[in-house]
């Protein structure tokens, strides 16, 4: 990993007023397999507490390594899901990240054109109100969840497009036809010193 020219520092003291509060926030941040060869390269990327983002491009150009190098040196192994196949479905999960205000929702892979007006609502809504699973009995629930979302092609409904930061990551060579000397696994991912060297290197966090 290379972290040349990365930033470390608090984030967010000079917000204006009204401002979405800042959870997470990277600058420049460079990924290499192989020293001097970055497959991610010079990234800013800062994401409010509740939200969207939507990491897009095609396959091969590190949209999954992105955002579970986003998550995982806060939260261990990130926990991706597959987009449910139906609203009901979805509300259903989005409940249940609700109520127990679970700090993000991962759905990788997703593809195609993604519309949905319960994930409109959920992203934009500081409270949350659903049915508990079992009883169907009404909550209301700060929403503090930040949803990832990955897809090669994937594209968003103008509503979701407005409301979310869509990292559009670009590859000048075939991104697939690539060699690495080292591939990252969770394992990599959870070990303790890499958790160190992410933190030094790469990241500026703050929690509200």
């Amino acid at each position: 990993m290379s972290g040349a020219g990365a930033s470390v520092g608090a984030a967010g003291g000079g917000a204006p007023v009204g401002a979405p509060a800042v959870a997470l926030e990277l600058r420049g941040l460079q990924k290499s397999y192989v020293r001097g060869k970055p497959v991610l390269h010079a990234i800013d990327l800062s994401i409010a507490g509740t939200g969207l983002t939507a990491i897009i491009g095609p396959s091969g150009t590190g949209k999954s390594t992105l955002a579970r190098m986003s998550l995982s040196p806060v939260y261990g192994v990130p926990e991706d899901k597959a987009l449910p196949k139906s609203e009901d479905e979805l509300r259903k999960e989005l409940d249940a990240f609700a109520m127990a205000r679970r700090p993000y929702m991962f759905l990788d892979d997703v593809g195609g054109h993604l519309r949905s007006h319960l994930l409109n609502r959920f992203i934009t809504s500081p409270m949350h109100t659903g049915r508990k699973m079992g009883t169907g009995e009404l909550f209301t629930a700060p929403n503090v969840t930040q949803v990832f979302i990955t897809g090669n092609g994937l594209t968003l409904s103008p509503d979701l497009a407005r409301r979310c930061l869509i990292v559009d990551l670009f590859c000048a060579v075939e991104a697939r036809g690539r060699k690495f000397e080292r591939i990252i696994t969770d394992a990599w991912l959870s070990r303790e010193d890499t958790r160190a060297q992410f933190l030094a290197a790469l990241w500026s966090l703050v929690r509200f």
